[in-house]
């Protein structure tokens, strides 16, 4: 088996052996996962990067809380939404323009002329829950139970925030029809 091929569990026991090249290699596996994760939480690049290295910073400091035998990157993801949310609620103090009412009344870019583009802003008008729901289960395919384990929350709340955010995604891409 390649390097690359080998389980996570066996990875986090290297790090926890002070292995720091174990885990280079988990940083390595999933970072472009969490960035892109963090990228669909955030606003922005900066934001993605943020969420991703602080993740990453969290998760080498609270390994030791890691379960064997569990998806290593649902856990990533768990932390990645608890500093995504942390990220949030610092700035919506700082600004307002990323409230739903807000971005409904935002024009689109010019450079905006794809449904991708459209479908990012719209995306960044729904809350971090929602956000995380719709990111989880339709990009990064989790189910609901793992996507419930990752948000730290029931799979029927997981169920209404995505109900939730499919409604609030129609009438904004109704609204900012070309």
């Amino acid at each position: 088996m390649a390097e690359s091929d080998e389980p996570d569990d066996l990875y986090v026991e290297r790090v926890l052996g002070e292995d720091l090249g174990a885990m280079a290699v988990l940083a390595e596996r999933y970072y472009p996962s969490v960035y892109r994760f963090g990228f669909k939480l955030g606003r922005n690049e900066h934001d993605a990067q943020d969420i991703a290295q602080e993740t990453f910073l969290r998760a080498a400091r609270n390994l030791r809380n890691y379960v064997p035998g569990t998806q290593f990157k649902s856990w990533l993801f768990g932390i990645a939404v608890n500093v995504s949310r942390e990220m949030a609620r610092k700035n919506r103090s700082h600004e307002c323009i990323d409230s739903p009412e807000a971005l409904q009344y935002a024009e689109i870019p010019a450079s905006s002329h794809g449904l991708e583009d459209r479908f990012g802003m719209a995306l960044r008008s729904l809350s971090v829950e929602e956000r995380s729901a719709v990111v989880l289960v339709y990009e990064h395919e989790l189910n609901h139970r793992e996507a419930a384990r990752v948000c730290g929350c029931a799979e029927s709340t997981i169920s209404w925030r995505l109900f939730l955010a499919k409604r609030k995604l129609k009438k904004w891409m109704e609204r900012h029809e070309r």
